[in-house]
């Protein structure tokens, strides 16, 4: 008897295994390699289908490659990805089926079968059972390799949303970034990451998936405690289920998902939200959970920063809207006092010198009197330029066009203002016009312009501010005047740029958004 009749069927079982190694060496995916083993186990076999099955952590059972004969395509095919709760053994209602486990560092991975319409022979199922032996290299290097891709791209894909979050994003861009990392990382059909607002309703932060109708950000739903977000919200701990009914997904057009985790997302020790995968048709992997986890802790910290940030502008905002209102006091109490005390010595003054010209008075008097005039004249309009430098009285009574208007009369170069007529909040008026002053003090001391233009608009909630001048350029943003201004600008909220190549004059522009509530007033007029 020669070697390869030792035992039936050697000879097929080196080839099916060099095509294994063959499937393994080409790097191919997992479905491809572990399809590959099964058709391998059930042509050897004689069988009509072969399946290659993973045992998970949870107890349940995964297909993770199918291969089934061409006459036997009649019923549905089992697809890799999908779950088997229960396991035949012997003869089932689609005939005869043998099994055999697969080892890999000494436990049960899980196992390779082989089902067919008629009977095995008895020695089918040592004939698996060593095929599974031999194939169990092949299918832990498969493993091992997939391990390292998950998890490359976990550590690829948490390092995008870190730099993110370094970088001070906000909270919005982080939320998207991070459903779109999880949505290909899960191979989920839907991710969301939502608010909880005081009453029953998700806010949506962001929303990545296949839904025939993407959730908006800022789009509010409805939940209940039976979905997976309501249970996150009912016990602060991660949620997993199966077979539900899923509001979001109802939302975004995709009916009822098969599965879904939560995951909550606590900032400062208080729950803010969650982060959700749902999966219409495949279940999600053993190690789902801890990859969500992750991801949460960074939305978690860019939260968290975010708030310190605009804990940190809020704070910046009322210690300047106190300055100016400390200054418009100021403005007041100079105007209704010592100001006013300077007129009436003015006009006490020249009534005294016209009645000494009409007594016809002669000697010292009249010359002492007339320079007493001339200082409290003097007196007067210095005060009125400290007042303007500090916060005109027209810019408080009347508003930001005004206010410019009175500033661009006493510019000494022409200036052409365009200001909306419209009323803001008294800081943001203080501050656009504390902008324009600046800019053009510097256009006349150092820009050599022959002119200028002002222009202050709103759109979209934010007031535009720009200067120009047709000067020789050249400026810069680190002067002590327009650095503060630039401070004053961030702590609104916004932004201010300069444009001034050299020879080419010089632009100032400036953003100030206006308070949400402003906004809204507005609207509703």
């Amino acid at each position: 008897m020669g070697p390869t009749s030792a035992r039936p069927g050697l000879a097929e079982e080196r080839a099916a295994l060099h095509r294994i190694a063959a499937l393994a060496m080409d790097r191919g995916t997992p479905e491809a390699v572990f399809g590959g083993v099964a058709e391998q186990a059930a042509r050897l076999l004689k069988a009509d289908r072969g399946t290659v099955c993973r045992f998970e952590p949870d107890g349940t059972v995964s297909v993770a490659g199918a291969w089934m004969a061409a006459e036997a395509r009649k019923g549905t095919r089992e697809q890799p990805g999908g779950r088997v709760i229960k396991l035949n053994a012997g003869r089932s209602n689609r005939g005869a089926t043998v099994g055999a486990p697969v080892r890999i560092d000494g436990r049960v991975w899980g196992l390779i079968r082989a089902t067919r319409r008629a009977a095995f022979a008895p020695e089918a199922e040592p004939r698996l059972v060593q095929f599974a032996a031999l194939a169990a290299p092949a299918i832990a290097a498969v493993e091992a390799r997939e391990r390292l891709r998950r998890m490359e791209n976990v550590q690829a894909a948490v390092r995008r949303v870190t730099a993110l979050v370094a970088l001070g994003q906000r909270p919005h861009g982080v939320g998207d970034a991070v459903a779109a990392e999880l949505t290909a990382l899960l191979a989920a059909d839907q991710v969301f990451v939502c608010r909880y607002e005081r009453d029953t309703t998700l806010t949506v932060l962001a929303h990545r998936g296949s839904g025939l109708r993407p959730l908006p950000p800022g789009a509010s739903v409805n939940h209940d405690g039976a979905s997976v977000e309501g249970t996150v919200r009912r016990t602060a701990r991660f949620a997993r289920t199966e077979h539900h009914e899923d509001e979001l997904a109802e939302l975004a057009g995709t009916g009822g998902a098969r599965a879904a985790i939560a995951w909550p997302i606590v900032v400062a020790g208080r729950l803010w939200g969650a982060i959700s995968a749902s999966w219409d048709r495949a279940r999600p992997a053993p190690d789902t959970e801890q990859q969500i986890a992750e991801f949460a802790q960074l939305l978690s910290a860019a939260i968290a920063n975010a708030d310190a940030n605009d804990e940190l502008t809020a704070s910046r905002s009322r210690l300047l809207s106190a300055a100016d209102a400390a200054r418009r006091k100021v403005v007041r109490d100079l105007h209704d006092g010592a100001q006013q005390r300077l007129v009436e010595t003015v006009l006490t003054l020249k009534l005294a010198q016209r009645a000494l010209r009409d007594a016809g008075a002669d000697g010292a008097a009249a010359p002492l009197v007339d320079e007493a005039l001339a200082y409290a004249e003097q007196g007067t309009t210095e005060l009125r330029e400290l007042s303007h430098g500090i916060l005109p009285t027209v810019l408080s009574r009347n508003g930001l066009q005004a206010g410019v208007g009175a500033l661009v009369e006493r510019v000494s170069l022409p200036v052409q203002a365009d200001v909306c007529a419209e009323r803001f909040p008294a800081d943001i008026e203080a501050s656009a016009y504390f902008i324009i002053a600046e800019a053009l003090t510097n256009v006349v001391k150092h820009a050599r312009a022959t002119r200028a233009e002002v222009t202050v608009m709103v759109e979209s909630g934010i007031v535009h501010v720009r200067v120009r001048d047709d000067g020789i350029g050249g400026a810069g943003a680190d002067g002590g005047g327009l650095a503060g201004l630039s401070d004053r600008t961030i702590a609104f909220g916004g932004e201010l740029s300069i444009d001034s190549p050299a020879g080419g004059g010089t632009l100032l522009s400036a953003t100030l958004p206006l308070p949400g509530s402003w906004c809204r007033i507005t609207r509703s007029r």
